[in-house]
């Protein structure tokens, strides 16, 4: 069987499992993977919909009925797979119009056997890279952060620098998601991310706590872009230069004045060749830990808190002086 195209409900390879089930599919039946958005101008077939109907938006449901519609009217073949199925108008729709359905997994089949469409039950392979792995190098560079927040800039100039150096790195990246940031965002923003490291890139997801230890001890340099510099409420910075890892981020004026670049940090506008020495990188690191604990530990800003708003206190409390007032009453001459 061979498809004009696979037309796909999802796209996002970062972000969803049918995106990247469809683009190996078409890719192994010689077809082009497309988003339903291409679907209108389709007049050829037979093309096969690789979707999950409940997922997709109500404007593209009643596409997917047009589509349909027009197929069974203008005779273009159609073949579905069901990546799960809820009954909705427009998947029955679909089920009358198209030659067979693969189902991808008996409950599917199932459901739907008194549609009065061609079905069998099929399945999805494993959609884990055989090559992928966390692999090992003389180099290895670890980042970790909010996913919306990643300067794609800032990390094409540590990849122009690096490349000049001719340093053979590893990048892995753990990114979070902030409760109000755009999913899509990070997609846009993974996909860059490769083109600038293309084979030296590792995406390690949402780690834990424990995990994001793991990789920061793992690593020699920790890495982390700020929208224009390090600021005293940076957390992750902080984190890593805890465990004595030497920390490489962009500076400003309003950075905190304790960090200095080449004493327990590395500012990415000055770096030089030899700041990437192992034994210098260790330094760094050591003493990074020494300044963190004495300039942000919690028990520091507690006793900051305590003290500053004992202080504000004891001004509100004491008395106002009152100021002598000169006698209105004039010599008498």
């Amino acid at each position: 069987m061979s498809y004009r195209s696979v037309f796909t409900s999802h796209t996002s390879l970062n972000l969803s499992g049918v995106a990247k089930f469809n683009a190996i599919l078409a890719r192994r039946l010689d077809s082009e993977n497309r988003p339903l958005a291409d679907l209108p101008a389709t007049t050829e077939g037979p093309v096969l919909l690789s979707l999950k109907v409940v997922e997709v938006s109500s404007d593209e449901q009643a596409e997917l009925v047009r589509f349909a519609q027009r197929a069974r009217r203008d005779g273009l073949e159609y073949d579905l797979f069901l990546h799960n199925y809820h009954a909705l108008a427009a998947e029955q729709v679909l089920l009358d119009g198209c030659r067979h359905t693969f189902c991808g997994n008996d409950e599917i089949a199932h459901a739907i056997r008194g549609s009065g469409t061609s079905r069998s039950t099929a399945w999805c392979p494993r959609l884990v890279d055989d090559d992928a792995t966390i692999t090992a190098s003389p180099f290895t560079l670890f980042s970790f952060g909010m996913a919306h927040k990643i300067r794609v800039d800032e990390y094409q100039r540590l990849a122009d620098v690096l490349e000049h150096l001719n340093v053979d790195y590893t990048i892995r990246v753990s990114t979070a998601f902030h409760e109000k940031a755009n999913f899509g965002d990070f997609d846009s923003i993974a996909t860059q991310m490769r083109e600038i490291f293309p084979d030296r890139i590792e995406f390690l997801g949402f780690l834990s706590d424990a995990a994001v230890n793991y990789f920061v001890a793992q690593c020699q340099l920790f890495v982390a872009f700020f929208e224009k510099g390090v600021r005293a409420n940076n957390t992750s910075l902080y984190a890593a230069m805890a465990r004595g890892t030497a920390v490489l981020a962009n500076f400003d004026e309003h950075s905190p004045p304790w960090m200095k670049h080449g004493d327990n940090v590395l500012d990415l506008a000055a770096l030089q060749p030899e700041d990437l020495y192992l034994d210098r990188l260790r330094g760094i690191g050591r003493r990074g830990a020494e300044h963190v604990r004495e300039y942000t530990s919690w028990d520091a800003l507690e006793q900051f808190i305590r003290e500053t708003a004992k202080q504000d206190t004891a001004k509100q409390n004491t008395p106002k002086q009152r100021t002598a007032k000169p006698s209105g009453s004039r010599a008498r001459s």
